[in-house]
């Protein structure tokens, strides 16, 4: 014990996030979307079933992830990454590492790895998309699955953002995103992040 901090066991960590997942994709709404409905299906399953679901490593049924879908405040901008190995614009995100707290803290950090930009933590989140989607193989991995929670976040305004490595992060119009070449669950996470709750 250090300073009166406990450090708790690593599977009792694990357990935890586990919980805390489960309970936020049951009472995520896939509002009638089949495949939402089917991801936020195979998501409790992976849950419920699986020893390790937050592994990178492990590829068979794959493991989950967390993105961010970042709005300006009057939702006019949202702040978008170029993954140069899929070749498309994406909404932040990446693996939950050991130290995160939970999937929001994964997202949060990703978000802040990748573009440079800080959320204040006590600022609420909401799960606003649900999505299991194939990652193609590489050298050093197989083809595999991503089970990816996104959330919603705000910043009142748009700060600049840094480039990490071969990835470019920008803001763009809402109302151009055409260029971007979204797919289905990006647009719909960014449709429930701009409702007001």
């Amino acid at each position: 014990m250090a300073d009166g901090v406990k450090y708790r066991p690593e599977q009792e960590r694990i357990a935890d996030r586990i919980l805390t997942t489960i309970s936020l994709v049951d009472g995520f709404d896939s509002a009638g979307n089949e495949m939402a409905e089917a991801g936020r299906a195979a998501i409790l399953d992976l849950l419920h079933n699986h020893p390790a679901p937050f592994d990178p490593s492990s590829y068979e049924p794959g493991h989950i992830t967390a993105s961010a879908v970042v709005l300006s405040s009057n939702n006019e901008q949202l702040l978008l990454v170029y993954h140069q190995r899929l070749a498309r614009w994406l909404q932040p995100g990446g693996h939950v590492e050991p130290g995160d707290r939970d999937v929001i803290e994964t997202a949060r950090r990703e978000l802040s790895e990748e573009t440079g930009v800080k959320l204040d933590t006590a600022v609420p989140t909401r799960l606003v998309g649900i999505d299991v989607h194939e990652i193609p193989a590489t050298e050093s991995e197989p083809l595999h699955l991503h089970h990816d929670l996104t959330f919603a976040f705000t910043v009142d305004e748009p700060e600049s953002v840094h480039q990490r490595g071969t990835e470019l992060a920008l803001w763009f119009q809402v109302d151009q995103l055409d260029s971007c070449c979204l797919d289905d669950p990006l647009r719909r996470s960014l449709r429930k992040a701009m409702e007001k709750t």
